[in-house]
């Protein structure tokens, strides 16, 4: 008994051929840094943060005749830099101590800036006339650092003996939760819909004070940490994280890392993941090259909107020093899963103090303050913004090995196909299809095509699709709609709520869209000889019919030329495929692109 249909694809089908080697497409195209504010001499440039076109700058001024006091000042820009409200002082002076460390927040009424209020006492300036005027803090905390926000709700860590703990407010810092503390100081915290997370890089004194990325997790509102958990404990030191949630548990944590205290020194930029809310993390993700310096305290940030995240750092290599760091980001469109190789923004600027991302649909934008303290002081607000380019081309996926509509049971099947894309492949799986399960099961790559294998469990009918899916989340599959199905010859037709009617022609076409020729694989239902199918075009006119060939068990194969029935080529436009006198799933269009 023959198993197996073998199709020796000999012709040209587009690009499809050599897109498994593709090169990964860079995803932004960043523009020059564009200088969105000077600062006169007396400040500054400290720090940076936006939503949308509106920003908020700080910066510090410092006492006069004191050059250990500096005291922030705000400056708010509603038009994306083209024009600025007038610099505020936050605070008195004489209440702040050495350099000002602020955290800006926003929320749909007002902008707000975690600040110094007097010596240790922290609290929330806010302005809901983009800073015109601003309120004073009405609550203060020791130490109180703002992390981050769920829609209104924003959450806060605070410095007490011994631990930090995390505190919320919903009225924009006029009261405060109960503080939750955990087992010592934390690093960053991020919110999810259910819970809060906590990261922190505490010294482990039992193997010369290695620096270990720890995390934690506590309901959203009330509630206690989990215990403590040690991520990537293969590193040696860890000098700097972020952390942050999207809204369908999936997390990331951007560390700093490096082996600085044995041969062969190295550092790095890593990511870690989570899908399912913090109950489980990936081994890292590496995306930098080893000799990279990567980021210092306020170096590095997370920026996401749906499943596209952008990480972004201030990096310089050891041959050019650590007094002058560019800016560089990597770019996921796969929630994550995926990293397109890390993208330098800039590296013109140094002094950097801060840096922050967002994503806007399809814009990138990253902020960064720099100073160069000389006379007189060179303070520089950048923007740098990039253009997301979108992949909407599906992978394209060309059986070469498939099974036959009827098989034995216990039958080990393979599959064989060459799956590949214009950029880069994420994800190639078979997936079959049983009444009451689905099995997926990754393909390997043989040398020239990808294959998996598939042991026929029982009697029955099953259901199974070859699929590829690129950085980008588009999936291409054989058969390029619905499922293809086989059946055991034991088995007994019954009414199946799952099933796919073996009254119906299957049909899928490669490639789609085409410009020379198109092939055309299809089933056709049993007692069927003889069938053609009719190409439409749009206005509903009869372009040509195309013969099905002599089948073998019942599958079909044929190359079209894109000629009308007179022998001239197609112009470019829509076309629709009916078969004759046999039901059809659905109508089938065919793009053709000259």
């Amino acid at each position: 008994m023959k198993l197996y249909l073998r199709h020796i694809l000999i012709t040209v089908l587009g690009a499809a051929s050599v897109s498994a080697w593709a090169q990964p497409q860079a995803p932004i195209e960043w523009g020059q840094p564009r200088v969105i504010m000077y600062a006169s001499e007396e400040y500054l440039s400290f720090d940076i943060s936006a939503r949308g076109d509106t920003i908020v700058a700080i910066g510090s001024i410092e006492e006069q005749g004191n050059n250990y006091r500096d005291y922030p000042v705000a400056r708010i820009s509603a038009d994306n830099g083209q024009t600025w409200g007038a610099w505020h002082l936050l605070g008195e002076f004489g209440d702040a101590w050495h350099q000002p460390y602020v955290e800006i927040a926003f929320t749909s009424t007002a902008i707000l800036v975690c600040a110094d209020t007097e010596q240790g006492q922290r609290g929330f300036f806010s302005t809901t006339d983009l800073g015109v005027s601003w309120q004073t803090p009405e609550s203060t905390f020791y130490g109180m650092q703002y992390n981050c926000a769920r829609g209104d709700t924003l959450f806060c860590q605070v410095s007490g003996a011994g631990a930090d703990g995390v505190t919320w407010t919903i009225d924009e810092g006029s009261t405060f939760s109960i503080v939750r503390y955990w087992d010592s100081y934390i690093g960053f915290i991020a919110a999810s819909s259910a819970w809060i997370h906590a990261i922190d890089f505490s010294p482990d004194t039992s193997e010369n004070d290695r620096m270990r990325l720890r995390y934690s997790r506590a309901p959203l509102l009330s509630g206690d940490f989990e215990p403590v958990r040690l991520l990537n404990p293969d590193c040696w030191w860890t000098t700097a994280s972020h952390i942050a949630f999207g809204d369908d548990g999936t997390g990331i944590i951007l560390s700093a890392v490096d082996n600085q205290f044995q041969a062969p020194i190295w550092q790095a930029m890593w990511v870690n993941r989570t899908s399912d809310d913090g109950v489980t993390w990936s081994t890292p993700d590496t995306l930098t090259p080893t000799q990279s310096a990567g980021a210092w305290y306020y170096g590095h940030g997370i920026a996401h909107q749906g499943h596209r995240w952008l990480v972004f750092w201030y990096d310089s290599t050891r041959q050019e020093g650590f007094d002058h760091y560019g800016a560089w980001c990597a770019f996921s469109a796969n929630n994550g899963r995926n990293w397109y190789p890390r993208m330098q923004v800039e590296g013109v600027a140094s002094g950097k103090n801060s840096i922050m991302g967002e994503l806007r649909g399809d814009t990138a934008r990253i902020y960064f303050p720099a100073s160069r303290i000389t006379i007189p002081h060179q303070n520089r607000f950048y923007q740098c913004q990039g253009l997301i380019q979108p992949d909407a081309v599906l992978p394209t996926v060309q059986p070469i090995t498939i099974p036959p509509d009827t098989v034995p049971q216990q039958t080990q099947l393979l599959f064989l196909a060459v799956i590949g894309d214009n950029d880069t492949i994420s994800r190639r799986e078979l997936v079959v299809r049983g009444v009451e399960d689905t099995i997926i099961i990754p393909m390997t790559w043989t040398g020239s095509d990808y294959a998996a294998h598939w042991t026929v469990p029982h009697e029955g009918r099953f259901w199974y699709r070859i699929e590829g899916e690129d950085f980008w989340e588009n999936v291409g599959s054989y058969p390029l709609t619905g499922w293809a199905m086989l059946v055991t010859p034991g088995w007994i037709d019954a009414a199946d709520e799952h099933a796919i009617s073996s009254c119906e022609l299957s049909l899928s076409l490669y490639p789609n869209p085409c410009n020379a020729s198109i092939l055309i694989l299809g089933t056709v239902p049993r007692g069927n000889t003889g069938a053609s199918l009719v190409i439409y075009d749009v206005l509903g006119r009869e372009v040509t019919r195309l013969a099905i060939p002599n089948m073998l068990a019942h599958q079909f194969r044929l190359l079209w030329n894109m000629e009308d029935s007179k022998g001239f080529p197609l112009p470019s436009g829509i076309y629709f495929v009916y078969p004759q006198n046999i039901p059809l799933r659905r109508a089938v269009s065919i793009s053709v692109i000259r």
